[in-house]
């Protein structure tokens, strides 16, 4: 989510619209995932900027294929619903009230009609006549899981909110990708200009990013075991030697398991993820500590080789830090030993001279 020149988070609020696993109808279950362009138009707005729509909607397609492609995933992009001559179709929703009523999804679902509800599609809504789609924000987004897979994009049409950069990042988590807290110039974190490579790896089985018309089953979480105190050992990174969290999740899935990433709830942020494989597996990854002081909830996301994906809440603790062992000084320890056994050593030192 954008807040003018900062990202402000997703709500708790709204992730937990994400966990709730909903269906389309079965009518509108087989056609692909496409990505589809909307103008919100509230009373009083201005007309839809075509133009200026369609150029950033393409433009952010190259960006992703551009990043895919720097990945080693080949030149692959998310797909747009496009006419015969392969430009963006826009679908023009007249808007019942004044641009500063619709300031959640909330507000404008219900005035969107039927075809443009369908959960097994990302919508990219522009809100003609907004400067920000709500309070501060440029833009939000966030995805449709389980037993779907789409999602929702609002941006604002005033202001600098308008550009490739905002539309590309609340896609991004349409896409289940969510902020990054390590990449200066991440377009996920407080940056522009290109993505991680586990974010790359994670499109690369997204249906958005495939040939798949239809989800199979997705993965499920087993078991949640307790955090364990760890100190991380990875090599190479300002992390080596501090003190960390262990997450361990058992996972299944009917098709090969392919990554997952742990999300803290309180600015939906990574801080961690892991390959996976077979259908059985531990989710197995060590956080820093520090990056979890103001959390007590988590999410994981988990992604089978297929595609499917989806998202689970769980609660934990922070495990206890151990402490060192005292060195306990020399006359400490002469000062609790007994004179009897003093005397008994004093004795078997003069008996060896």
């Amino acid at each position: 989510m954008y807040f003018m020149k900062i990202r402000q988070f997703i709500s708790f609020a709204i992730l937990l619209t994400i966990v709730v696993f909903l269906f389309a109808d079965a009518a509108d279950a087989k056609l692909p995932f496409i990505v589809r362009t909307i103008y919100f138009q509230p009373t009083n707005a201005p007309n839809v900027p075509s133009d200026r729509i369609k150029t950033l909607m393409k433009d952010t397609q190259a960006f992703y294929r551009a990043e895919m492609e720097r990945h080693g995933y080949g030149a692959k992009t998310f797909r747009l619903e496009t006419d015969h001559d392969g430009e963006p179709i826009i679908h023009i929703v007249q808007g019942k009230r004044a641009p500063h009523v619709y300031t959640s999804y909330q507000a404008v679902e219900p005035e969107l009609p039927h075809h443009l509800k369908n959960q097994n599609n990302i919508h990219v809504i522009f809100m003609g006549g907004m400067q920000f789609v709500k309070p501060g924000a440029w833009g939000v987004g966030f995805p449709y899981a389980g037993g779907v897979c789409g999602g929702i994009t609002r941006i604002a049409t005033l202001g600098e909110g308008f550009r490739l950069s905002v539309i590309a990042h609340e896609l991004g988590h349409a896409f289940g990708l969510y902020h990054n807290i390590r990449e200066g110039n991440n377009l996920m974190g407080p940056g522009t200009q290109k993505l991680d490579d586990y974010e790359a790896r994670w499109l690369d089985k997204h249906h958005y990013f495939n040939s798949v018309h239809e989800i199979n089953a997705v993965p499920k979480v087993v078991k949640t075991h307790q955090t364990e105190h760890v100190v991380i050992r990875t090599k190479g990174t300002n992390f080596q030697g501090k003190d960390g969290v262990r997450f361990q999740i058992d996972v299944d899935s009917q098709n090969s398991l392919y990554q997952g990433q742990i999300l803290r709830a309180s600015d939906v942020a990574i801080v961690g993820w892991t390959e996976l494989k077979g259908n059985r597996a531990i989710v197995l990854i060590d956080v820093l500590r520090s990056e979890l002081l103001r959390d007590r909830t988590a999410y994981l996301e988990v992604m089978d080789v297929q595609g499917n994906y989806t998202i689970h809440a769980f609660q934990f603790t922070l495990p206890k830090i151990p402490q060192p062992e005292k060195d306990v000084d020399t006359k400490e320890k002469d000062a609790s030993v007994s004179p009897k056994i003093k005397l008994t050593v004093i004795w078997a030192k003069l008996k060896s001279i």
